[in-house]
């Protein structure tokens, strides 16, 4: 199964992931505890510190963001795995007219 993790850019009524994921382009590398500031005061949100270290921990698992020696940065590999995809996926859009896709069964 594919399971991407793509972050919103518009801010309002987003994620902690995509918060985390937004911090994180802007500015790297930060501690979860530079995470939980930013999140909630940059953001307006109320989000524990427990919440931000287990949103982290998803992104870690996901290896959509790695630790490096002073904090957490988006992982490179998978900023190449999601573009490798989305253009596979335009690639087979362009090419190929609407009803010869091949159908997708989900198990």
């Amino acid at each position: 199964m594919i399971e991407l993790t793509l972050p919103e850019f518009d801010v309002h009524d987003k994620s902690t992931k995509d918060l985390i994921i937004l911090l994180l382009l802007k500015q790297h590398p930060l501690s979860v505890k530079q995470l939980w500031y930013k999140v909630n005061r940059l953001f307006g949100k109320n989000i524990s510190y427990q919440g931000v270290y287990k949103t982290v921990s998803i992104l870690l698992d996901g290896e959509v963001i790695k630790k490096g020696e002073i904090g957490y940065e988006i992982n490179l590999e998978w900023v190449k795995k999601v573009r490798r995809f989305t253009q596979s996926l335009e690639s087979s859009y362009d090419r190929t007219p609407y009803n010869e896709v091949p159908a997708v069964i989900v198990s």
